[in-house]
Parts: C-alpha cells; sequence; structure tokens
C-alpha cells in the first residue's frame, strides 16, 4: 500500500503539531491572575466562571454589574468590587 504512507506520515505530523502546541500554549506559570481567581471564587458561587467573559460591557456597565450582583448577596468588599470592575473592564470591555 504505497499510497497509505504519505497519508499516515501527514496524520502523524498533524498529531505530533497538535501536541506540540498544546504543551507550548499550556506552558505557562500556571499562577493565575488574582482578579480571576477573585471572579471564579465569588462570582462562580452562583454563576458559570465563563459567565462574565462571554459578556462586553463598558467600564460604567461593568460597575453597575459588580454593584447590582453585591445587593443580591455577592460577598465582595468595595476593594474587591473595584478589582473586578478593573479586571472585567480590561479583558470584555466594549469594543
Amino acid at each position: 500500500m504505497r499510497g497509505a504512507y504519505p497519508r499516515r506520515r501527514g496524520i502523524a505530523l498533524l498529531g505530533l503539531a497538535l501536541l506540540a502546541g498544546g504543551w507550548i500554549g499550556g506552558c505557562d506559570s500556571g499562577r493565575e491572575d488574582p482578579e480571576e481567581s477573585l471572579l471564579r471564587e465569588r462570582c462562580g458561587l452562583c454563576h458559570r466562571y465563563d459567565n462574565a467573559l462571554n459578556k462586553r460591557k463598558s467600564a460604567t456597565g461593568w460597575e453597575r454589574t459588580v454593584w447590582a450582583m453585591r445587593q443580591r448577596g455577592a460577598e465582595l468588599s468595595d476593594q474587591e468590587a473595584e478589582q473586578l470592575v478593573r479586571y472585567l473592564t480590561q479583558k470584555r470591555a466594549l469594543p
């Protein structure tokens, strides 16, 4: 089966490339931003972690959202709320 060999080699090379890409892409310090940890810990009690990260809002929009969540029982200090607003504005601001 002379025609199958190049195909297998191509599949093998593709597999290696995907593995290498995953390894290289996964090489980081393993540390999460403090704000990301805060988002997971506090917002993740009621929401899926990526819930906020799927939205885009202005800084004012994020301030309103964080304020509303605090009114509904999210346990965030003023400093933590400001951290989250900065983080979400940086990561998920309107274009």
